[in-house]
């Protein structure tokens, strides 16, 4: 199940305590373009943390697009959280529609001059776009 950042706001603020907005980006990515109030286990240590989530809250699950964060909440509802959803969009998405304070970052993943699937920090700042005030 998805819903839109403008559903996502509206549930974070309303049901504050009974709602984890759940960002799944790894801390590279977080450090650079964070939604407020969110709650960042990267993806690759998920399973090992899985004990830091209420099985009775209504998680909502953020990523970059929207795609990682789909496959999570998939995982999540198959493994014991019921209220488990993704955000589509993404955290590009909430920057657009909900908080153009949180910078619109592109990651290319397919970047040669990076050593993993996630790029460094330093190449996120050069390449992350920040609007103007």
């Amino acid at each position: 199940m998805t819903m839109t950042p403008s559903e996502a706001y509206k549930r974070v603020v309303q049901q504050h305590d009974a709602t984890v907005l759940l960002d799944i980006r790894d801390p590279d990515e977080c450090a650079i373009a964070k939604i407020d109030g969110a709650v960042c286990i990267p993806l690759n240590e998920l399973k090992d943390r899985l004990d830091e989530l209420a099985k009775t809250a209504e998680i909502i699950c953020v990523c970059h697009h929207g795609v990682r964060s789909a496959a999570v909440a998939e995982f999540l509802q198959q493994n014991g959280f019921p209220i488990a959803k993704s955000m589509e969009g993404g955290i590009d998405a909430w920057s657009v529609q909900i908080d153009t304070d949180v910078p619109q970052v592109y990651v290319n993943y397919l970047n040669p001059f990076c050593e993993s699937d996630v790029l460094s920090n330093t190449y996120l700042q050069r390449h992350t776009r920040r609007r103007a005030a």
